[in-house]
C-alpha cells in the first residue's frame, strides 16, 4: 500500500501493470482483517505475494523510483515473506529475526521480556543511566523526590541484547565526557563472568546479582554447589572431594577459554553419586570459563546482608524506568 501511495502521489500509478485492480485491493479496501478465516488469509497472502513481484519486476524498468524508500522497503519485505520458485512466489516456511514488523518504522522489531513471552512488543529497546544517592544518605520518605538525575539515555533495536546495549551506554557517555563510573548498579542482565572480570580490570566496581547456574535435570546439583578455583586449577566437589584431573580447553574460532575438571574414580562409590550426574559412565565434570572465580566470588556474595544492603541502591532507577516506560 505504501508502494501503490508513492506512485499515487507521484502521479506514475496509472503506469503499473493492473493498477485498476492494485488500487482497489490495496488503496481503496476497508478488510476487517481479524474475521477473515485462515484459509481467507492464507489466499490474501498468496496474492499478495505475486502483486508485489509483478510491481518489483516492473519497477526494476522504471530509473526514477528504482532507488526510493518506498521501492527498497516493499524488495526488503517480499525477500522477508516470501521466495520465488518455479511456479511463482511461495511463503517462507519461517520468519526470520529482523523481519520488517511495521512498515511504517522498518527497523521496530519484535521482542520478548521473558521466556514465555508474556511481555512482548514492537519497537526498541532503551538503556538509562542515573547517578547514584550516597551509600550512607538519609532515605527518603515515600512520595518524597530523589535527588538524582539522569546521565545517559541511548536505543538499541529491540533484538539487540542487554550487554550490547550497555556497552554503547557506555561509550556514548564516553563521547559526551562523562567517561564511565567507577561504581555500577545493575540487574541480572548484566552480571556475567566476562563483565565481572572486566570491570575487575578496570578497577570498577560492577554491583549487581548473578543468574544462578543452571541444570536441566532438577535434581541434580549445579556448578554452584562446587567450589572452583581457576588459579589452582582444583575443583571440591559437594561429598568434599577434590578434583582428580583439570583440562584446559580453547575455541580456536572465538578464543574462549574454559576449564573441564573431573573426578574419575572418585566418583564410582561416592554416596552422594544419584544427585550428582545421570552420565552412563556415572562420573561428574564440571565446565567452567576462564573467569568463573569472579562469578563464583559473587553469587556468594549475594547471600550476604552487606550485599543485600548495597542493592538498594539501585532501586532508584526502576522507578525511573518504570515511569520511562509508562511516559
Amino acid at each position: 500500500r505504501l508502494f501503490l501511495e508513492m506512485l499515487e502521489r507521484t502521479q506514475q500509478l496509472r503506469q503499473a501493470p493492473g493498477w485498476e485492480t492494485l488500487r482497489e485491493r490495496y488503496l481503496e479496501s476497508d478488510i476487517p482483517w481479524h474475521k477473515l478465516s485462515k484459509e481467507a488469509l492464507a489466499e490474501k497472502f498468496r496474492q499478495v505475494g505475486y502483486d508485489m513481484l509483478t510491481l518489483l519486476q516492473w519497477v526494476e524498468h522504471q530509473k526514477d523510483w528504482a532507488e526510493q524508500d518506498k521501492t527498497e522497503l516493499l524488495r526488503r519485505v517480499f525477500e522477508e515473506q516470501f521466495e520465488v520458485t518455479a511456479t511463482g512466489p511461495a511463503v517462507r516456511p519461517q520468519e526470520a529475526s529482523g523481519t520488517v514488523q511495521n512498515p511504517h518504522d522498518p527497523e521496530a522489531q519484535w521482542a520478548a521480556k521473558d521466556q514465555k513471552k508474556t511481555k512482548a512488543w514492537v519497537g526498541y529497546k532503551a538503556q538509562v543511566a542515573e547517578t547514584v544517592a550516597p551509600e550512607q544518605g538519609d532515605a527518603k520518605s515515600k512520595g518524597e523526590p530523589t535527588e538524582q538525575f539522569i546521565t545517559e539515555i541511548t536505543t538499541t533495536e529491540a533484538i539487540a541484547s542487554d550487554l550490547d546495549g550497555c556497552e554503547r551506554l557506555e561509550r556514548q557517555q564516553e563521547e559526551h565526557g562523562l567517561g564511565r563510573a567507577d561504581v555500577k548498579y545493575v540487574d541480572s542482565a548484566y552480571v556475567t563472568d566476562d563483565t565481572l572480570a572486566q570491570a575487575a580490570k578496570e578497577g570498577r566496581e560492577l554491583i549487581g546479582p548473578a543468574m544462578p547456574s543452571q541444570n536441566p535435570r532438577g535434581e541434580l546439583f549445579t556448578t554452584d554447589a562446587f567450589d572452583v578455583s581457576i588459579a589452582g586449577r582444583r575443583a571440591t566437589c559437594p561429598a568434599g572431594h577434590a578434583s582428580t584431573q583439570c583440562s584446559r580447553m580453547e575455541n580456536a574460532q572465538t578464543g574462549q577459554v574454559q576449564y573441564r575438571f573431573e573426578w574419575s574414580y572418585l566418583c564410582d562409590q561416592c554416596p552422594l553419586n544419584s544427585r550428582c550426574t545421570k552420565a552412563e559412565n556415572g562420573r561428574r565434570t564440571v565446565l567452567v570459563s576462564q573467569y568463573h572465580d569472579h562469578l563464583q566470588a559473587r553469587r556468594r556474595e549475594m547471600r550476604t546482608d552487606a550485599f543485600r544492603q548495597r542493592m538498594h541502591q539501585r532501586n532508584g532507577i526502576e522507578g525511573t524506568i518504570s515511569e520511562f516506560a509508562r511516559n
